[in-house]
């Protein structure tokens, strides 16, 4: 085989080698829901008010979900608590409590917690609570008002509203799920897709220089 031969061979090796490392670099939770229109903040979250949404999972290991919080450009106190249940039920399955002094504005909370093991064809609800906060000291969650997760609907006290809250819902990752982390990469870390795309071209410009050149 000549030198100009394995070319083509020792490009598409590099490209394989970058989508390996892309995805085993990423993290071990691949996402499998993602709503991620917002258009108004669903409002604060304090005293007995519950905000949640509930969603259908179709993967056995769940074990995150990210939710779009807003702290209205000010630094909030209080005791915020992730609950996660199954839909129309009173008991949680996973709860995760954090300070609201450590919500970024506009910004992916991530809970991250035990894998539920047998989560596939199951509906869920999480929802948020702050019994400790107050009007103007209290966060909050993006939304959009359009109803554009067919798997659920956001809530308020349980009961549902239009449109959906901004949020993402992950498991554990298996080998199955190699293709679809690394394209969910290339649509959601910008700079990974330039940097990706700026290699693909410089690599094609070498084959085509290589079989062009006399």
């Amino acid at each position: 085989m000549q030198n100009k031969e394995l070319i083509p061979l020792l490009c598409a090796g590099i490209l394989f080698v970058i989508i390996i490392i892309s995805v085993f670099s990423f993290n071990s939770h691949v996402p499998f829901i993602s709503q991620t229109k917002s258009d108004v903040p669903v409002g604060e979250i304090y005293g007995e008010k519950k905000i949640g949404q509930t969603f259908f999972c179709d993967r056995d290991e769940m074990d995150r979900i990210d939710v779009l919080l807003a702290t209205y450009a000010r630094i909030n106190s209080g005791t915020i608590i992730f609950h996660l249940r199954e839909k129309n039920e009173k008991t949680d399955i996973r709860t995760i409590t954090f300070d609201a002094r450590y919500v970024r504005d506009t910004k992916y909370h991530q809970f991250i917690f035990e894998p539920v093991e047998n989560s596939k064809n199951t509906s869920y609800e999480f929802y948020l609570t702050s019994p400790d906060s107050s009007s103007g000291n209290a966060i909050t969650i993006w939304s959009t008002q359009e109803n554009s997760y067919d798997g659920g609907d956001a809530t308020i006290n349980d009961r549902p509203i239009n449109g959906d809250l901004n949020f993402r819902v992950f498991h554990t990752f298996d080998t199955s799920d190699f293709l679809s982390t690394f394209f969910w990469r290339l649509s959601q870390d910008i700079p990974f897709l330039i940097v990706y795309l700026v290699i693909v071209s410089i690599l094609l410009l070498i084959i085509l220089f290589v079989y062009t050149r006399k």
